[in-house]
């Protein structure tokens, strides 16, 4: 069983106020974001939020799908972003959509995506040689 990937699109905000538009991610911050998800009893009740290391945690199950966020933590180059991940299966091939809010420097930015990149790639071909 083949493995694919689809990756999506990042935002990267200047500064954050009350008028900036919605990011890819659903949410105006970072910090909007991970209070929501705290909140939110489909996190709650499928897994407990957890921090390992440098990253937040929170696995989400609503509405049939699985949502894999990801958060950084003070001291991290790229904080504060956050990283919502979902994988899912099409005919017989695992992809991986992912959206980002990354409110810190470009180049931090871009190397963390860089690595969440490598991260879906092991993902997708790990779930493709599961027999699901």
């Amino acid at each position: 069983m083949a493995a694919a990937l689809i990756t999506g699109v990042y935002y990267l905000p200047s500064a954050i106020n009350a008028k900036e538009p919605v990011s890819a991610i659903g949410f105006t911050s970072v910090a909007a974001a991970l209070e929501a998800l705290r909140a939110d009893p489909d996190a709650r009740e499928s897994h407990q939020i957890s921090q390992q290391g440098a990253w937040i945690i929170v696995e989400r199950h609503k509405n049939g799908r699985f949502e894999l966020w990801t958060f950084t933590t003070d001291g991290h180059p790229a904080h504060p972003t956050a990283v919502r991940r979902t994988p899912y299966q099409k005919d017989g091939a695992w992809y991986i959509t992912m959206s980002a809010l990354c409110q810190s420097d470009k180049a931090s930015c871009d190397t963390l995506m860089e690595q969440f990149q490598q991260l879906n790639e092991d993902m997708a071909r790990r779930l493709g040689a599961r027999d699901l």
